[in-house]
């Protein structure tokens, strides 16, 4: 598709790269901001789907950033506490897509009250401004990184290095202790034994484990 001038508005290299993915997708990075801004218009991508199977999607690359001490008030899985950021600081409506807390709720401890948060931008420019200027959240000013690319990690056997679909365990571990069973049934939660280091104090899904951050990629 590099260089095609049909169906990506009649201009020549409008893609840079195009790749196969072994879910049977396909990647493709546009050349330029201006692409990318053009093609995020829903007349566009109707018009680019046309011809291609019908149950085709396309789903298009959104921007994370790391949010540290959001306080517990906030809501993320509410539109309107997505939209009140939006409007607060000054961001194009619809430009944070979702948000999530990075440790699950039944693992919060009750003495605290902040937690980190990960939000998700539809676009490179709102995610940059964000990492610039930072970010009011409950009236808060906050300061946003990058989120760091992981490697895989197995959530069956929470060994690294493949998905849950691809291991080779017959039976279930917990992340949090280690027993075997799933992590969500768990009600060991004051034991908290790590699978990929061995060590109590801290789940298979702590960042602050010393293995995970071996592991991860910069």
């Amino acid at each position: 598709m590099t260089g095609c001038h049909n169906g990506l508005g009649g201009t020549k290299h409008s893609t840079r790269v195009v790749t196969q993915l072994k879910n049977g997708g396909i990647l493709m990075e546009l050349a330029s901001d201006e692409m990318v801004t053009w093609f995020t218009d829903s007349g566009v991508r109707q018009s680019f789907l046309i011809g291609l199977h019908s149950d085709t999607t396309i789903k298009c690359r959104d921007y994370h950033t790391v949010v540290q001490f959001i306080p517990l008030t906030f809501r993320p899985k509410e539109e309107g506490s997505l939209c009140e950021i939006e409007e607060v600081n000054i961001l194009e409506k619809g430009s944070l897509v979702w948000a999530r807390w990075i440790k699950l709720v039944n693992r919060r401890s009750p003495k605290k009250t902040c937690r980190h948060v990960i939000l998700s931008f539809s676009s490179p420019q709102s995610m940059n401004n964000v990492l610039a200027n930072g970010i009011y959240v409950c009236e808060k000013k906050l300061y946003a990184g990058k989120c760091k690319k992981e490697p895989f990690q197995c959530l069956k056997c929470y060994r690294w290095g493949h998905m849950v679909h691809n291991c080779l365990k017959s039976t279930d571990t917990c992340g949090t202790c280690m027993q075997r069973h799933q992590t969500d049934t768990c009600t060991n939660i004051t034991c908290s034994h790590c699978m990929s280091c061995g060590t109590a104090g801290h789940a298979s899904l702590d960042w602050g484990c010393p293995v995970f951050q071996k592991s991860v990629m910069r």
